[in-house]
Order: C-alpha cells, then structure tokens, then sequence
C-alpha cells in the first residue's frame, strides 16, 4: 500500500514539473518588444485648400485675382495661411501679376475679434522697395507710383482677406523696434502723404475700384483703346480667340491692325452678366468713332463677350475689329 502511495506521489511530482517547464518555456512579452502607437503632431498635418489672391496686375493701378489651392497645417489658421501665401506672390504661371510687399516683410499674427482681422506685421512692412530711389520725391513718375504701390499693397491685403474669409475689414498691425513705445497700428505716413507719425490708420475695407473685376477689365480694355495706348492693349488680348480659334497676333501686327481702324471716340458700358461657372460674362457696348475722313459716327451697339484666362478677363481681337470696322 505504501509503495503504491509512493508511485501516485512521484506521478504527481512528474505532471508538476511538467506543467513548470511548460510555463517557463513560453514567450515574455515585454514592453522592449511591444509596438507602441507614434504620438501624433497634428502641426505638421497638411491640407490644401482654395483660396483666391489678389496680386498688383503689370505696373497697372489695379490688383487682380489668383486662383490657386494653398497649404495650411492643422494648428496654423486660414487667415494666417492665406497671408503668408500672399507674401509669396503670384505663381510662375501668372506672369502678368506682381508681389507688393517689401522684401523681409513676416506676419507675426492674424486674430479675428468679431468681423475684424487683426493683422501684426514684422517692422520690415515699412522698408523701401529695392527700385525706390531715396530721392524719389524728386521724380515724377515716382510721385505717383510709390504711394501707388503701398495703397495697393495694404488693398491686396483686404482684397484677399474680405473675398475668402467672413470679415469685412482689416486692421493692419506693425512690430515696434527699439524704444518705440503706443499704439501698434499702421501709421498713415506709411502712405507717403506727408502726414504726421500720430496720424493712425484705422480697420480698412475694401476698394472694389482697384479691383479688375470683369466690369473694370471692360472699362480698363476700352479707356486703353480710346487713348490707343497699344501696348498695354495688347496684354489684354488673349493668347487664343475663343470666338475664331485663331492665335494672338506678333505685336506689330496688331498695331497695324488698330491703326487701320476708325478712332474710337467715347464708349459706354452696361453693367456685365456672368455665366454660371463664372469662367464668361456678356457686356452690352456703345460708343462712337471718328473715320479718317474725320467724320464722326456712332458705333452699334454690340454684346461683347469676355472670357477668363488665367483668372484674368481677356476680351477678344476679332470682337473689337468687328465692331469698329463701320463704313
């Protein structure tokens, strides 16, 4: 009997054992070896978004639109995203648009309190342009063109905050250096009007009237063709007819094609009708015109058709020449 108790012991002892070495044997997962999810940085996330920006048009009193898609992180604000886009100028494929602002110029911050962007720039804003003689007050082509440029540079602003954002107006912030020491609102001798450093600007809205929309293409187009200013004309012809399928003509051709016109005289214009993807408008035209035999006449009147190119409104060639060739 003992010795069979001594069997059932050992047999036990045994599964025991056994059970151990099992045990042992098996894998440790450690936190060495364990995959840990990586934390996210939801700063570095992009996303594209469309955005539409306004860039001075040649060395034109008029700033223009730029449609293009922009790159913003998911911490950075979309009214942060759009200037700092608008500090970077117009894309490469946009060579009738020029940048405005200063070289160095930073946003500092964009902070919207109620329908007010407040814009802080770095002080670089109030620098020269590299082509601005000091002197330039003793020129006259400058006399007009760098107050121009700062009266368009602070629009583009506006201009591109108010078409994409739920704002209405703009107050523009500059970084103090120094010991200068008030109120950090632009000044309006940033102007060039010769008024005083205490003179601040308040929030600025926007100037539809140096915008070239389509209604102001139509009417810079026809002031051109009245002052026969047929350089800056011809910027404004597009690359392709739409209407005639036939390519821009060489420069000199077309002078000589306008010079073989009647003299246009005075126009008016009705107010333009767009289409629904926004890409053409219709503009009914009248006007008059003087023949070489200096007899002046009126002109039908025509609907003009515009299309967009580029985001620029571009009237066609073959449109003008139709209406102007009269009897």
């Amino acid at each position: 009997m003992k010795q069979f108790l001594l069997c059932g012991m050992l047999l036990v002892l045994l599964l025991l054992l056994a059970g151990c070495t099992s045990i042992a044997s098996m894998p440790i997962r450690t936190l060495e070896n364990v995959s840990l999810p990586a934390s996210s940085d939801t700063s570095i996330v992009t996303e594209d978004v469309p955005a539409a920006l306004y860039f001075r048009y040649w060395d034109e009193p008029y700033l223009a639109c730029e449609w293009r898609f922009i790159s913003r992180t998911r911490s950075q604000s979309y009214e942060q995203a759009l200037l700092e886009e608008l500090l970077s100028g117009p894309s490469a494929r946009s060579t009738e648009l020029t940048g405005l602002f200063p070289v160095g110029s930073r946003i500092l911050s964009a902070v919207r309190q109620g329908r007010t962007l407040f814009v802080t720039f770095s002080s670089e804003i109030m620098n020269s342009y590299p082509d601005e003689p000091i002197d330039w007050q003793e020129y006259e082509y400058w006399l007009t063109e760098a107050p121009l440029r700062r009266r368009l540079c602070m629009q583009s602003i506006v201009a591109t905050i108010t078409e994409n954002c739920d704002v209405d107006q703009v107050q523009i912030l500059v970084e103090q250096t120094g010991s200068v020491t008030g109120s950090l609102r632009l000044r309006q001798n940033y102007f060039l009007d010769d008024s005083e450093d205490d003179i601040l600007v308040g929030p600025m809205q926007r100037d539809d009237n140096v915008l070239l929309n389509c209604e102001q293409a139509m009417h810079h187009f026809f002031a051109l063709t009245l002052s026969q200013d047929w350089e800056k004309l011809y910027r404004c012809i597009p690359d392709n007819d739409a209407l005639t399928a036939v390519e821009k003509p060489s420069y000199s051709d077309f002078v000589a094609q306008m010079k073989d016109l009647p003299t246009l005289t005075s126009y008016s214009l009705s107010v333009p009708t767009m289409s629904l993807d926004g890409q053409e408008a219709i503009i009914q035209v009248n006007g008059s015109a003087t023949l070489p035999s200096l007899r002046r006449v009126a002109l039908p009147s025509r609907i003009f058709r515009m299309t967009r190119q580029d985001g620029l409104w571009k009237v066609s060639l073959s449109q003008l020449r139709e209406w102007m060739e009269v009897e």
